[in-house]
């Protein structure tokens, strides 16, 4: 059934909400919410351990602050008769492939508060006016009238403070015109609605009032500390219903916040929300769509998963790090959000992104170290981070490559050449050159890059952060040699030949990697921790040593999540991390492990984003989810199912992971081309079946993947069967048997046409699949006859795997019709060999 909004009749999503009813391993439901608008100016975030009645606005100031607040807490506060609400049991929900957020919310604990009075509150960020629109749907389904005061709040906070704010009422907009003289990170803010309220003000007091339940009018105040309050008193009669919308606009000066104002409010509330659907649903296709068939969530987590990653990306390509306190750009943080949306296609946010960081890096002086955030003019901020975290050099590096490889456009890589070689050429005169022994040894803190192992691993070096210089060097001698830059290749080889070289004599011991070692304190390196295990899912650094190094994760997997390193005091996994684990385990072939995992996951992340903080617990507590970017890796592992490149003749190139615990998966791409990937078993070897079309292919039994190309606008069907030697050998047997000695049916699938004049369904059967099966009538003694499916006169059907054929189907055989009413898969060595079909036949 489908679930609509009550404004616009919009489908929701079925699966993923935050219902404060229900309780997860006792975890705290409360969401953080983060809305873009305004072409990524304007962003709202909800809060946490709050009701989600509440928001704060922020726009950047003059000044490069991203973080300033502008507006907050914004707040409704509820009254019937004489009880007010300002805490609700609420469910969460967006509409279906956009960032619209919709809340029903009630207190039907209390007595006091009116069963029969709905409401529905719709919440979102306009596309590209700076606007932050809140619609609230009531409907009266009591029979007698009710009694509703709505009072909605906005606490003033111009520039971030409270001191010079001031309004005055602007009759013809319906709205508050306020500002701040003094503040030069304030805006401009217009704050109303195109619904007359039944009184307004702004005031010092107003919180107090608004809380009481009665606002005092008055028209003007300010300069100081100030809020707005709007009041609806409404008498709604049997059945009625009322929206009210309310708007706050932001604007660089007066004359631009009243441009805004006007062109918002140009139209109903029913069209600046119908254009911001569109508006999202469109940015959502201009993507690659990824349906799950066994497992529908997933459908839906992969596409709030890129709306969330797109709702933290700023108008000049930058991503704010947190909805919390790091609310600039870390190129470390951002890099594993931005991949994300490289990996499902949408080029044009990477290329954005991109142009932020390189004009970012091209005005800092890297002095005594490259800046570890940047503010929203592109201008430094290291002290946000410190320069621990100046380890991420190489992760643009690697964003760089990992781009052309999708586009196989020679101009991504000559337009970051400057940005590529900056951070390379630092790396290189300030760790490498300086190092004693072939290693990228640091700067202070820079020995110490991930800020764990905080007492025995001080002054020593990361096995890790080695790894990843490794494979920045290497794809910098890639880019310098198809960029032209013949010195550079050859400075970068040398090096990167030298580091794998260090690698392996300091790190290598007992045939895995260790993650830490000094030349004198610690000769013999030691200890372990999830970042080394999984370089292969980060940077694509793989070999035979780090395969062994990538096993030793279990050995630190508790009973819900793997600890960060080898330390049971904290246990916790920071969540970049735990994406390169997913990562790591769908390219190395281990799908059962992925989904055991990312099933974890999903009951402690933040709903319905599927979004978690900095770190994930590897333990039941209650956790306050806000967002980090980099959590969405974890979602974007997803990704690496069917990972895609381009070929010099714009041809995707497929390595495909078969992964029966996925289920049956489609991956849509914007021109067209499509996969479907179905798999069961789990052995080395693997039976693969094509449709519409056969295509040459290459298939890797150690890690269990399938590489093949596809023309643009081709679609392809693929069934994996995966297995031992001897299932495999039944199954194709069975296939050449049928083929053989089968005959030939039709497999009808029921489809419900109507009702008839009770109510009753009526259904009919649509034209299938013509396949071939090897039909035995029932002579009576067998288990099924005895199990009451069947009797005599009846038969039994065995059909291909790839069957379609399904219960509440119909086989027509030349002059029969059966009904089926079981099917059993018959598998030998986990491999699915045939189907075995009960078929009732119809008189």
């Amino acid at each position: 059934m489908l679930l609509l909004t009550r404004i616009g009749g919009y489908e929701l999503d079925e699966h993923l909400s935050m219902n404060e009813n229900l309780s997860f391993f006792d975890m705290d439901r409360k969401s953080q919410i983060f809305m873009r608008g305004g072409g990524g100016k304007l962003h709202v975030t909800g809060p946490m351990y709050n009701e989600m009645q509440q928001f704060n606005v922020s726009y950047p100031c003059p000044d490069g602050d991203v973080g300033a607040s502008q507006a907050g807490p914004v707040h409704c506060y509820h009254f019937m008769g004489s009880m007010k609400w300002s805490d609700f049991v609420e469910e969460l929900r967006y509409i279906k492939k956009t960032g619209v957020l919709v809340v029903r919310y009630h207190n039907n604990q209390s007595e006091e508060w009116f069963k029969d009075v709905e409401f529905e509150g719709v919440f979102f960020a306009h596309w590209s006016l700076r606007a932050f629109i809140q619609l609230r749907h009531i409907r009266n389904t009591a029979t007698e009238l009710r009694e509703i005061k709505l009072i909605h709040y906005v606490d003033l906070n111009l520039g971030g403070d409270e001191e010079n704010d001031q309004g005055t009422w602007d009759a013809a907009r319906g709205a508050f015109l306020c500002w701040d003289a003094v503040n030069p990170k304030a805006c401009y803010m217009l704050v109303g609605s195109t619904e007359t309220p039944t009184h307004r003000g702004i005031n010092t007091g107003m919180w107090s009032q608004c809380w009481g339940g009665q606002v005092a009018d008055n028209d003007s105040y300010g300069p100081g500390s100030c809020g707005i309050g709007f009041q609806y008193d409404l008498t709604l009669s049997p059945g009625e219903e009322v929206v009210l919308p309310f708007y706050i606009v932001i604007g660089d000066t007066q004359s631009d916040v009243e441009s805004e104002w006007d062109s918002l409010t140009a139209n109903g509330y029913e069209t600046v929300l119908s254009d911001t659907v569109s508006a999202w649903r469109n940015w959502v296709d201009n993507g690659i769509i990824v349906s799950f068939e066994d497992h529908p969530w997933m459908t839906e987590a992969w596409i709030r998963n890129l709306i969330s990653v797109y709702e933290m990306t700023w108008a000049n390509g930058g991503i704010s790090a947190s909805t919390g306190v790091y609310r600039a750009c870390f190129p470390w943080d951002s890099t594993f959000a931005i991949r994300t949306l490289l990996n499902a296609g949408h080029i044009d946010e990477v290329r954005s992104y991109l142009s932020f960081l390189r004009t970012a890096v091209a005005n800092d002086d890297f002095d005594p170290y490259p800046a570890s955030a940047y503010n929203y003019n592109g201008e430094g901020e290291a002290s946000q981070g410190g320069p621990d975290l100046v380890h991420g050099c190489y992760m643009p590096v690697l964003l760089v490559w990992e781009l052309y490889q999708k586009t196989g456009e020679l101009t991504d890589l000559t337009d970051n050449w400057d940005m590529v070689k900056k951070y390379l050429d630092y790396a290189r005169d300030n760790f490498y050159n300086r190092s004693g022994y072939n290693l990228i040894k640091g700067l202070g803190f820079l020995d110490h890059p991930y800020r764990y192992h905080s007492d025995w691993a001080e002054t020593k070096y990361y096995a890790s952060f080695q790894i990843g210089y490794y494979q920045g060097f290497t794809i910098g001698t890639q880019i310098a040699d198809l960029t032209g830059h013949l010195d550079e290749k050859t400075s970068y080889e040398q090096i990167a030949a030298e580091l794998k070289t260090a690698v392996d004599d300091r790190f290598l011991v007992n045939s895995v990697y260790r993650s830490v070692w000094d030349f004198e304190s610690c000769p013999t390196a030691e200890g372990w921790d999830i970042e080394l295990s999984c370089m292969y899912g980060r940077t694509g650094f793989n070999s035979e040593t780090q395969r062994r190094t990538f096993r030793e994760w279990e050995k630190w997997l508790t009973d819900y999540l793997p600890h960060h390193y080898d330390e049971f005091t904290d246990r916790w996994i920071y969540g970049y991390a735990f994406a390169d684990l997913l990562h790591s385990l769908i390219l190395y072939g281990y799908y059962d492990r992925f989904m055991m995992l990312y099933n974890r996951f999903r009951h402690v992340a933040n709903n319905p984003k599927i979004q978690t903080a900095e770190r994930v617990y590897t333990y039941e507590k209650s956790v306050g989810q806000t967002i980090f970017c980099w959590s969405h890796a974890i979602t974007g592992a997803l990704a690496r199912l069917f990972d895609w490149a381009k070929d010099e003749n714009g041809n995707y190139v497929f390595n495909l992971s078969p992964a029966p615990e996925v289920g049956r998966y489609t991956a849509t791409f914007p021109d067209g081309t499509s996969v479907t990937v179905k798999a069961e078993g789990h052995g080395s070897r693997a039976e693969i079946s094509m449709s519409p079309v056969t295509k040459d292919h290459v298939w890797n039994g150690e890690n269990k993947k399938l590489n093949l190309v596809l023309s643009p606008g081709e679609e392809l069907v693929l069934d994996v069967a995966m297995g031992g030697y001897f299932g495999l050998a039944e199954r194709a047997a069975f296939a050449k048997k049928a083929e053989l000695h089968g005959e030939t049916v039709q497999v009808k699938k029921r489809i419900l046409v109507g009702e008839d004049q009770y109510g009753n369904p009526i259904y009919d059967y649509a034209a299938g699949n013509v396949e071939k099966a090897i039909i035995n009538p029932v002579k009576g003694d067998e288990k099924i006859v005895a199990a009451g499916l069947l009797t005599v006169g009846d038969a039994v059907g065995w059909f291909k795997p790839g069957s379609t054929v399904a219960k509440n189907c119909r086989v027509e055989t030349l002059g029969s019709v059966f009904e089926v009413v079981s099917v059993e898969q018959v598998r030998v060595q986990g491999v699915t060999t045939c189907l075995k079909v009960g078929l009732k036949r119809e008189t």
